[in-house]
């Protein structure tokens, strides 16, 4: 997953970085360090994230 594709899924689903970063308990910084591609979205957060954003979509 690019950052450019979180942002868009992020915004799709309803979440601000704030919000995804709690529920993913990290930091604002982070989510905002992927999206702009500064930091690489490893593997097991990539799960966490997708996990997080789909079970948003389904409600």
């Amino acid at each position: 997953m690019t950052g450019n594709e979180l942002k868009r899924i992020r915004m799709k689903s309803g979440f601000s970085q704030e919000m995804l970063a709690r529920m993913l308990e990290i930091s604002v910084h982070t989510v905002a360090s992927w999206e702009c591609g500064r930091r690489p979205i490893n593997k097991i957060s990539e799960i966490a994230v997708k996990s997080v954003l789909n079970n948003r979509r389904k409600k």
